[in-house]
């Protein structure tokens, strides 16, 4: 009896090679989890036939898990497309050029949007209001702050224009001190004088500026497009900067007792020797009366041997230690040789 026992549990349990062949299959006494796996294969692809009985679930996963080749293409085929239409609104957007922010980077028909915003605020009713509007504008591009209005609100003070010919802005500088300044446009036949007045330790000190305003405006001015209104701006930024801002600036700097912010005086002796040899002689010796500083570089040994040979050739005997007293001599030579008499400027050496 004991051994018809045995025997029946022998023959009850699994084989090996079933269980190779099978790869570990599921005991059948846990058919919810067999559910559970044929339920979750049929919600997510009802098309697909179900695993035959005995089917582990570590195969179907396995299965599962690896794509077929068809999906892979398809895959492959979704991502091109989102590529290409990528590229199509890329194209569709085209290139992107980047607006005029100052005045100097103004081009045919495009102006900065302050210049515009401005233009379209306030109402001209002359070529000269419009190159008014302009002005104010390089003004603030400077540094200069407007009293009585605010900067970002991109408009005019109430009183800038006092009387029909007369403009009167009031505005103040941070680099000095906060100096008032006070900016007076006039218009004198065909030509806008424009006054910069700056008051700093009880001194005024004033730039004047004479510009014609049919040079820089159009007569398209009262059109309404700030584009078609001005012209030149380029040389109307360089003009008014170089003639009117920046030297009122450093006088009244110089006046309060501070250092330069631009300029030759503010470069480092290097650059200032670098700059000095792309001149002529005559133009060193004027750029030489202009302050302490410059004329101090302008006698660098280095640099007047440097005009020796540019100017005289290798044939200079090197034993000389004064090159600029030698530049003279070679120049006074060169020119009794050439049977003419040496320019007045040598004198000054």
């Amino acid at each position: 009896m004991k051994i018809f026992i045995v025997r029946a549990s022998v023959e009850n349990l699994p084989r090996r090679d079933e269980d190779e062949t099978t790869d570990n299959t599921e005991d059948t006494t846990g058919p919810v989890v067999f559910a559970e796996n044929i339920n979750s294969n049929v919600s997510a692809d009802q098309n697909t036939a179900q695993s035959p009985a005995g089917l582990s679930t570590h195969q179907s996963d396995t299965s599962s898990s690896h794509e077929s080749p068809d999906s892979t293409c398809a895959t492959c085929e979704t991502e091109e497309t989102d590529m290409d239409r990528g590229e199509a609104e890329q194209g569709g957007l085209g290139l992107f050029i980047p607006e005029p922010m100052l005045c100097c980077e103004a081009e045919k028909d495009k102006v900065p949007h302050s210049l515009e915003t401005l233009y379209q605020t306030v109402q001209c009713s002359s070529t000269s209001d419009c190159l008014l509007l302009a002005a104010h504008m390089l003004l603030l591009e400077t540094g200069f702050l407007p009293q009585g209005s605010d900067i970002r609100a991109r408009e005019m003070p109430s009183s800038w224009l006092a009387l029909e010919y007369l403009c009167r802005l009031q505005y103040f500088h941070p680099f000095c001190e906060y100096s008032p300044v006070q900016m007076v446009g006039v218009l004198k036949g065909q030509t806008l004088i424009i006054k910069a007045t700056m008051t700093a330790t009880g001194a005024e000190f004033s730039q004047i500026l004479a510009l014609n305003p049919d040079d820089y405006v159009t007569k398209e001015w009262a059109g309404g497009n700030a584009g078609l209104v001005y012209r030149d701006m380029q040389k109307l930024s360089r003009v008014f900067k170089d003639h009117l801002v920046y030297p009122l600036i450093a006088r009244a700097r110089e006046a309060l007792g501070l250092p330069a912010l631009f300029g030759l005086t503010v470069l480092p002796p290097e650059l200032l020797l670098r700059i000095m040899q792309l001149l002529d002689v005559p133009s060193i010796l004027t750029l030489s009366e202009v302050c302490r500083r410059l004329h101090s570089v302008s006698q660098d040994d280095l640099l007047w041997k440097y005009f020796v040979y540019r100017d005289f050739g290798g044939g200079v005997s090197r034993r000389y230690k004064d090159w600029k007293e030698l530049y003279k001599k070679e120049y006074k030579i060169r020119k009794s040789q050439k049977g003419c008499r040496f320019s007045s400027f040598i004198a000054f050496i």
